[in-house]
């Protein structure tokens, strides 16, 4: 997404007030834990899978 040309501190205002609005809407339907507990299970695996089967990746 492109930086569109904001002339006035009016449209700077929006534009900003807008972006917050979404950030938050994201925030509100991220399920972090899930998240994390999918790092920790692709960390696992590339630990016991992965490295092990390509030692030279290391």
């Amino acid at each position: 997404m492109y930086t569109p040309l904001l002339r006035t501190p009016e449209e700077r205002q929006e534009h900003a007030s807008r972006d917050v609005k979404n950030i938050e809407e994201f925030i509100d339907v991220l399920d972090l834990p899930k998240v994390v507990e999918t790092l920790k299970d692709l960390d696992e695996y590339t630990q016991n899978v992965s490295l092990p089967r390509f030692p030279w990746i290391k």
